[in-house]
């Protein structure tokens, strides 16, 4: 095999290779990844929906995060048996369709393997360094599928893992950068899609009418899944190219592949080639016949027969069970953690030999003596040098102190002072007029201004928006435009279920506010006196 091929391939270029395999294989290939990863997303969104908003959600916790490690252990089957589609594509005609028992293995190693991702990827993201071996072991492990045994499928997809480390995190930057594109293409397509809905049928959602309520966990775990069905078959065929690959560098599959995919002419002249140069290899040197009588021993012929395939022309006909070896007993993480040390070191320590050869231009006379570079090796510092670093240090402390305190008043003096309530004006039979316009003190100083006027039905709605802005500072309501006084019901049943005689107070209110100010009857002050008792109630409960 050429040296070209052990060594790894450009990141690009394998990145380029995968998408011309997706596009390569046909559509029912996607059917098993599809089947596999749809209901997971699917069953991880309503997940994430139902334990946000969910007021009984403590209840079925327990059976729905085990319905989402099934459909989770469902998605990692479906993506194995995807990778070993394009693997069987990569190795030509003549492969074979997977069988029952070949998908049972593939049930049983995946679950064995992939539920610590959940826990060892964020670890290893964290520590920075081995977050590309880890990620490339376990995406080894789906290219993989299963093995003929748990401790050979660990070794082997561990070997995968530690190849190519160069273009491994290569592809993964490449790779991060661009579902990080992706992501914010499709959360710019979710957040458009309700105006475009608006603007064509008219219809009306939480997000047209109040644009920031589009932020939230669940807009963004869409995107996120979106994100994931867009980009992860592509992970997927990087990962099974490099297993290809990589296995190819041992069993010559590659060149096998290319032999199948070959027309039966052109196979037989290939044939025919490498016959030919080989032929003449084996009549370059023909073996000299031993003289009559001599008698070799089988040590001497051992011997004989060591020397001779240390010979050049006959390396390539040697085993790699030596590379194999070496490969096993090399650490390569530990190397890379060696060389990152070496090269930080060696750059922190001619940062500081620069800085202080600077500082020997800026003190030193101009006819004095040059500042001698060696007595820096050492960590040897004169006084002078001590006293110039203490001072620096001195000055940029100060100069922060500085900073912070021009920051501190300048958010002292823009700090808004607080109007008069009873400046505030709002005139109570517009519409958008909500809650959040002032505080409880306000609205009740409001009412009472309007019930000295007689005019009882701006009261009673300044006393309501009381009671909205006294359970806004309870946060057991979160104020909004575009709520109405169902959603706020509903709000306040989900988050007060445990306070019976808050919600019946609160749905007392609702119901003579909506008697009053949207049915327009009249209200005697009977019926005020029951509402503020229930506002007293509210505030008590």
């Amino acid at each position: 095999m050429k040296k070209r091929a052990a060594q790894d391939r450009p990141a690009l270029d394998l990145m380029e290779e995968a998408v011309h395999l997706l596009r390569s294989v046909p559509l029912e290939c996607f059917a098993s990844y599809l089947l596999g990863t749809l209901p997971f997303l699917l069953g991880l969104l309503y997940f994430w929906t139902d334990m946000s908003w969910s007021a009984v959600a403590s209840q079925h916790r327990g059976e729905a995060s085990l319905g989402v490690a099934f459909l989770f252990l469902l998605m990692k089957t479906g993506q194995a048996t995807f990778s070993r589609q394009l693997r069987g594509f990569l190795s030509g005609p003549g492969r074979q369709s997977l069988t029952w028992r070949e998908g049972l293995a593939f049930v049983r190693y995946q679950a064995i393997i992939q539920p610590s991702k959940l826990f060892l990827l964020p670890v290893a993201a964290l520590a920075t360094i081995p977050f590309g071996w880890v990620w490339a072991f376990y995406e080894s492990a789906t290219a993989l599928g299963a093995g003929d045994g748990l401790r050979e499928f660990f070794a082997r997809a561990r070997r995968h893992a530690s190849l190519w480390p160069r273009q491994n995190h290569t592809v993964l930057l490449v790779y991060l950068l661009l579902v990080c594109v992706v992501f914010f293409n499709l959360a710019i397509l979710v957040f458009l899609l309700p105006q475009l809905l608006r603007m064509f049928t008219g219809v009306e959602t939480f997000v047209t009418q109040s644009p920031r309520s589009f932020f939230n966990t669940t807009s963004l775990a869409v995107a996120g899944a979106l994100t994931y069905l867009a980009c992860d078959p592509l992970l997927k065929a990087i990962y099974v190219l490099r297993c290809f690959q990589g296995d190819s560098l041992y069993s010559g599959e590659d060149l096998i592949a290319e032999l199948r995919a070959l027309p039966r002419v052109g196979r037989a002249i290939a044939l025919i080639a490498a016959f030919l140069s080989v032929a003449p290899l084996a009549r370059a040197t023909p073996p000299p016949s031993p003289p009559a009588g001599a008698v070799v021993s089988v040590a001497e012929m051992n011997r004989a027969i060591d020397e001779a395939m240390k010979e050049p022309r006959f390396s390539w006909r040697l085993p790699r069970q030596a590379a194999r070896e070496e490969t096993k007993r090399s650490w390569p993480f530990v190397d890379a953690i060696g060389r990152f040390l070496q090269t930080t070191g060696r750059v922190i320590k001619n940062a500081i030999e620069s800085f202080f050869r600077w500082l020997d231009r800026i003190f030193t006379p101009p006819n004095g003596p040059t500042a001698d570079p060696s007595r820096l090796e050492g960590w040897q510092m004169s006084s002078r040098n001590w006293m110039t670093l203490l001072l620096i240090i001195l000055g940029l402390t100060a100069f922060a102190l500085v900073i912070q305190t021009i920051r501190q008043l300048r958010l002292r003096r823009q700090q808004p002072v607080a109007a008069p309530v009873a400046a505030v004006k709002l005139d109570l039979a517009d519409e958008n007029v909500t809650a959040d316009l002032l505080p409880e003190d306000g609205w009740l100083l409001l009412a009472r201004n309007h019930l000295g006027k007689g005019e009882l039905r701006f009261a009673l709605r300044a006393l309501f928006f009381a009671g909205l802005a006294h359970l806004g500072t309870r946060e057991l309501l979160t104020l909004a435009r575009h709520k109405s006084n169902r959603d706020y019901w509903r709000e306040l049943r989900r988050r007060a279920s445990d306070q019976p005689p808050l919600l019946d107070a609160f749905h007392d209110n609702v119901a003579v506010v909506e008697w009053v100010w949207y049915g327009e009857h009249a209200i005697d002050e009977g019926a005020l006196e029951r509402f503020e008792n229930n506002l007293e109630a509210i505030r008590k409960c």
